[in-house]
């Protein structure tokens, strides 16, 4: 009898445990899947913690309307054309050290370690059809000004949150403005080969 239940219940987790697998297995350096421990180390996908919300037996919130700003200011968004004239306020140099960690955390899945555009997230991209990130090398990224690469981090590229996988996510409610720039300035030492 024991052994009939501690039978089933194994049968039960391995059958959970296997549908919980993707559909498509993207062998990568002996890993079947770029985030099978469980978390992925960017905000790719619209989650519920970015909803409004309210717990049962809790009174609705009071959002502010619409266009209202904080009395601590709002965070100014320029146009494309405008952000392409912005210079970048963090010198090239300042803290590399957070530009790496910024770097390794948020972009290498996508773009790989050394900005050529061979991260492991890549493999996954093809294998669903999507478009695999660019080289961060590339002569058309390398003639973008500061302010064109930080409006992309800000903004997003050629991105639909509903449709297939393509274009970059806006990382604009994720990473400070002083973070997007010191990414800004991890590409130009990547580019310049540091």
């Amino acid at each position: 009898m024991r052994l009939g239940r501690t039978l089933a219940v194994l049968v039960l987790v391995a059958s959970v445990g296997t549908a919980c697998r993707p559909t498509v297995q993207v062998p990568l350096d002996g890993n079947l899947w770029p985030f099978a421990g469980g978390q992925y180390p960017f905000d790719l996908f619209v989650e519920m913690h970015y909803q409004q919300s309210y717990r049962s037996q809790e009174p609705r919130r009071l959002y502010p309307p619409e266009g209202s700003v904080p009395i601590t200011g709002a965070n100014y968004r320029p146009s494309a054309a405008e952000a392409s004239r912005l210079p970048n306020p963090i010198p090239r140099t300042q803290d590399p050290a957070r530009q790496d960690a910024l770097y390794a955390t948020n972009c290498a899945v996508c773009h790989g370690p050394q900005g050529d555009g061979n991260g492991r997230a890549n493999a996954f991209f093809t294998a669903y059809k999507g478009r695999p990130a660019p080289s961060l090398k590339d002569p058309a990224t390398v003639a973008k000004t500061d302010g064109d690469l930080f409006f992309i981090l800000t903004n997003g590229l050629n991105y639909n949150p509903e449709g297939p996988l393509n274009g970059m996510p806006a990382w604009a409610n994720l990473l400070s403005e002083t973070d997007r720039w010191l990414l800004v300035n991890k590409i130009r030492r990547l580019q310049s080969g540091g």
